[in-house]
């Protein structure tokens, strides 16, 4: 397969993705729309399974490593991982001090947030980034795979008709695609990236149900809608963070071509 044949399908298989992602719930819902936090603790969610389901199987189309489904290449790069475990004991935190809502949702949010990590790790730092990798550089590659993976969470907005709150996740998801992107390329594994998403959805989101419960149950207001800038205020070490891991990117790409030709 070509450089160029590569990236045409990843591109292909993307868009496919992404149009199931934002635009399938309209066949299930009735075209009610809901927020964020209470679509994904009512129940499993139609398209981010189906969305899943899609990634998983297009995955197939791609060798495992080429998509990152193999082992990291060490143990020791799984301590790269260790700092983000700072923000998940602050998204954990605040949701147990706040109040958690029942076990039944708690699960609910934990299953879709999974089912989204692995959604979205398959489809932008699996199938597309490794397309880009086939034609670009690596750092243009990992510049085009985040800021898509960044404009996408605006299609959020499709489907919860808050596009403010859409575009606080977009800026969010940008600073901590970086990140997982750097884990991705450091680790060689998708695996620690799918790990890592599941659960700082999971954080994140029980975060905003625990600060819905704190003030009754009511619409978002001001307060909520700051509670959702958490994760951009908490998120913005991640960029750095991310940035700082990916520092020799460029050249230890540049020692890994003698050895490939």
């Amino acid at each position: 397969m070509t450089a160029s044949t590569r990236l045409a399908l990843a591109l292909a298989v993307f868009v496919a993705w992404m149009l199931i992602t934002a635009f399938s719930g309209a066949l299930f819902s009735g075209g009610e729309q809901a927020s964020l936090d209470q679509m994904m603790s009512r129940g499993v969610v139609p398209q981010i399974l189906i969305a899943c389901a899609f990634a998983t199987a297009a995955s197939f189309l791609f060798p495992c490593r080429d998509v990152g489904l193999v082992a990291p290449v060490s143990g020791r790069s799984l301590l790269l991982t260790l700092p983000v475990a700072v923000y998940l004991a602050f998204f954990f935190g605040l949701a147990l001090y706040l109040g958690l809502p029942s076990p039944k949702i708690v699960g609910i949010v934990a299953l879709n947030a999974v089912l989204v990590g692995i959604s979205e790790e398959l489809a932008c730092r699996g199938i597309l980034f490794q397309g880009f990798r086939a034609r670009f550089r690596i750092w243009p590659a990992i510049w085009l795979t985040s800021l898509i993976f960044a404009a996408m969470h605006v299609l959020n907005g499709f489907v919860t008709g808050q596009f403010g709150i859409a575009a606080v996740q977009s800026l969010a998801a940008f600073c901590t695609g970086m990140l997982f992107m750097a884990i991705r390329v450091r680790t060689g594994s998708l695996y620690p990236c799918m790990v890592l998403h599941a659960l700082w959805n999971t954080g994140a989101l029980l975060a905003v149900l625990a600060a819905v419960k704190q003030s009754g149950g009511q619409q978002p207001t001001m307060e909520l809608s700051m509670v959702m800038l958490v994760p951009v205020l908490g998120v913005l070490p991640n960029l750095v963070y991310g940035l700082w891991l990916l520092r020799h990117a460029a050249r230890e790409e540049a020692l890994a071509e003698p050895m490939a030709a």
